[in-house]
């Protein structure tokens, strides 16, 4: 499935990226971390799937990502897991624009980085992922896709869901979809939705 549009483009996210300055939350003591949103060059969104076996956040649906090692950048961390987790061609990968970071409730402070990526053979890594899932960026718009509620825990903090096809999107990866959404919402304008 194809769903470029004329402004779902690199240069365009870039241009959407670069207008205002992301949030860089202070670290406070928490662990760094970093992920990439692919925008693959089809118009999708590449997610992975978390293998079962994980002792955290099993099954769940989020993006390439995992803990900066000292000496590295975010970005450099974000790709060394995307080829770790998904077999990602770090040739592939042009970087456009970095996202607000957000905490995770386990304690990470994650830098959030857009890259987009040429078609390839994806290859998941099964010792941390079970499956992936492409999935189209004009979805981020249909509005019975994403809803709101409450957590739990903290009923003041709101957990965005993304009921995209095929899969769930919520939590951390949620609010960074949301975060995505936003920043690029200009594109939903020029689309067929």
């Amino acid at each position: 499935m194809n769903s470029v549009t004329p402004d779902l483009q690199p240069a365009r996210i870039q241009a959407l990226l670069q207008e205002s300055r992301p949030v860089q939350l202070p670290i406070q003591g928490l662990k760094p971390a970093a992920v990439m949103i692919p925008i693959l060059e089809d118009g999708t969104l590449l997610f992975t799937e978390r293998a079962a076996h994980l002792p955290h956040h099993a099954g769940q649906i989020s993006f390439p990502g995992g803990r900066i090692e000292p000496g590295e950048s975010a970005q450099q961390a974000a790709l060394r897991e995307s080829q770790e987790e998904v077999g990602m061609q770090p040739g592939s990968v042009t970087w456009l624009g970095q996202l607000d970071d957000v905490y995770s409730p386990r304690g990470y402070h994650i830098s959030c980085h857009v890259a987009w990526v040429r078609l390839q053979t994806f290859e998941p890594n099964p010792a941390e992922v079970s499956a992936l899932h492409a999935v189209s960026c004009l979805q981020l718009w249909q509005a019975q896709r994403h809803s709101t509620k409450p957590w739990p825990a903290r009923p003041e903090i709101a957990v965005h869901y993304f009921q995209l096809e095929p899969v769930l999107v919520w939590g951390v990866t949620g609010q960074i979809l949301f975060n995505l959404k936003t920043r690029l919402d200009p594109i939903r304008l020029g689309s067929q939705i």
